[in-house]
């Protein structure tokens, strides 16, 4: 007997696949819901197996960003999301004066974070682009990199080739770690914040009790 995989809510592998063992829809409300469905993952129809669970995963994930796209469209603009948007996390900009951050400092980070697409693909603009997009000199950009640079926040990765020397590739692992405890903390008000709500909210549904005196 093969491994049995099971796939979750998503795009619903072909029925004419020889991996399909089962699945099913449920009628519920006039809609169609799918069931979680059974791929028989034995070593002749393993990498069909395989083939259809990442192809649910990659559908997963491209929905879930849709959906984010969509809400951060109400708020900018469609146009505006379509020309590029960049995700940078919020206890980063909440504690820069904590991280010992200047607002030029926090510039560039922002920058870098605009030019970092994936996680393996670190950014690699070049200071004259940074310092044009903050009207600045390319002196000033390079001083304050070497400063993040030296409080552990970036780091630098210098590209060669045969041509020469092209620009450096820049890491962020520094500000992530050092952000980790403020996003550790945040977590935690968060989390008693919301036992105190439902605590709140237990005690208005609970019922009154009335004092009764003995005649």
């Amino acid at each position: 007997m093969g491994t049995v995989c099971f796939v979750g809510p998503g795009r619903l592998p072909d029925p004419a696949s020889p991996a399909l063992r089962g699945g099913a829809f449920e009628a519920q409300r006039g809609r169609r819901q799918r069931l979680p469905i059974k791929l028989d993952c034995s070593p002749l129809t393993s990498h069909i197996c395989l083939q259809e669970r990442n192809s649910l995963m990659v559908a997963k994930k491209q929905t879930d960003s849709s959906a984010e796209l969509r809400t951060n469209e109400k708020k900018w603009t469609k146009p505006l999301m379509e020309a590029g948007w960049t995700a940078l996390p919020s206890v980063i900009i909440e504690n820069q004066r904590q991280l010992d951050l200047t607002p030029l400092d926090l510039n560039i980070i922002l920058y870098l974070a605009s030019k970092w697409w994936t996680a393996e693909g670190k950014p690699y603009p070049s200071k004259n682009t940074m310092a044009a997009a903050m009207n600045v000199h390319p002196r000033t950009i390079q001083k304050h990199i070497a400063s993040l640079e030296a409080a552990n926040y970036i780091r630098r990765e210098e590209r060669r080739t045969e041509a020469g020397s092209r620009t450096n590739i820049y890491h962020l692992d520094g500000l992530i770690a050092a952000a980790r405890p403020f996003a550790d903390e945040k977590l935690l008000d968060i989390k008693e914040k919301t036992e105190i709500r439902k605590i709140r909210q237990a005690r208005k549904g609970a019922p009154k009790l009335k004092l009764v005196k003995d005649d």
